[in-house]
């Protein structure tokens, strides 16, 4: 048949379509659509495989529903698709997720019956498993199972027993693990220190979490952006500005980019001083080293000036934001007409639109709207 390479060919592209519908449907939560799809692939002469079931699964551990994903994966035979690995990690999480130990192990057991390897991923889970149930000497006692399956840790594996050692108020033992994996050799990330340097900052030791920094770089990490966020909470714990401004500027001079949450934690220190203006100084620097403020360090000061039924104050936040060349988003916009036109004030709403039209702000949508709601 010379066609069948051709026919073949076309098959896997149309699988690939659906699977990638079904991906994007189960990402979006939407499951019901999601299984209508699958339903469908037979009708348009495609064969649902695995990762068609197994994106299914996810979808029903995510809404938990662990009935309907664990009918998929008794589902996948009828297809001549077969559970594998990633399968029965997925439906894992759902014991995870709800601390079944118990269940959890089962599954384990299941897939050994049909000969399918556990991997790293779910040992790891299991070891989040017993660190949620707060058993970290089951969590360790994970690593001995690993060993005898010839399955090796991996930095994942480490960073849970670390952050079950901390919660269990035993930061000693997270430094025994660190040392360890640095005495193995292991390539490593900042993900690793950071528990430690968050936990000696929440005890009130600077010097403690300096310390780790230095080990940090002697293994070749640089800081990132949860390294320097973890800083920055002991001089705003101070009400220490200076000390503020320091950190942001060597993260900054390493060329580490402030994240939303990073944004959020310092706007939320400064609008507690009512100190806009300082707010705006950290702002600028940013700004000036070539990132980017994200709007949501904007919006809690619009929102809180809002609050305060300040309109003046908001509006001068968005000139701050125009000069910084921040793009509103469009939950920002909103916050800013919502009490006006809660209130029916179609000329407060006018004076807005014609303010951010002068800072070169132009929203089109929403003066549509105002229109149409006081008409």
């Amino acid at each position: 048949d010379r066609m069948w390479p051709t026919r073949c060919l076309l098959s896997r592209a149309n699988l690939l379509k659906f699977n990638l519908q079904i991906k994007s449907l189960i990402r979006q939560g939407d499951i019901v659509h999601a299984r209508k799809i699958l339903d469908g692939m037979s009708a348009e002469g495609v064969k649902p495989d695995v990762v068609s079931f197994t994106n299914l699964i996810k979808g029903y551990v995510a809404n938990d529903d662990l009935v309907k994903a664990r009918t998929v994966l008794k589902e996948m035979k009828k297809f001549g698709a077969k559970p594998n690995v990633y399968s029965y990690n997925t439906l894992l999480q759902w014991f995870v997720a709800h601390r079944d130990v118990q269940n959890a192990r089962a599954t384990i057991t299941e897939m050994l019956a049909q000969n399918i390897t556990p991997d790293v991923v779910t040992y790891n889970s299991l070891i989040k498993l017993y660190i949620n149930r707060r058993d970290i000497e089951s969590a360790t006692n994970v690593l001995d199972e690993m060993k005898q399956a010839s399955i090796s840790p991996d930095l994942t594996t480490f960073n849970l027993l670390m952050n079950g050692w901390i919660e269990c108020q035993n930061p000693q033992k997270a430094k025994e693990i660190l040392q360890s994996v640095i005495d193995q050799g292991i390539p490593l990330n900042p993900t690793v220190f950071n528990p430690l340097i968050d936990y000696s900052i929440n005890q009130n030791n600077l010097q403690e979490a300096m310390q780790v920094i230095v080990q940090m770089q002697a293994s070749h990490v640089s800081p990132d952006v949860v390294t320097y966020s973890c800083l920055i909470k002991w001089f705003m714990k101070r009400n220490d500005t200076k000390g503020i401004h320091r950190v942001v500027s060597e993260m900054l001079a390493q060329r580490v980019a402030p994240d939303s949450v990073f944004f959020r934690a310092l706007m939320r220190h400064f609008i507690e001083l009512q100190d806009f203006s300082g707010a705006v100084s950290i702002l600028k620097a940013i700004h000036t080293s070539g990132f980017k403020a994200t709007s949501a360090a904007f919006t809690l000061w619009v929102e809180h000036y809002l609050k305060d039924k300040n309109m003046s104050a908001a509006m001068n936040v968005m000139k701050e934001m125009a000069n910084m060349r921040a793009e509103p988003n469009t939950a920002l916009i909103l916050t800013l007409f919502k009490d006006l036109i809660d209130r029916q004030d179609r000329e407060g709403c006018n004076r807005t639109l014609k303010e951010l039209s002068e800072m070169g702000v132009s929203y089109p949508w929403i003066a549509a709207a105002i229109n149409k709601k006081f008409t």
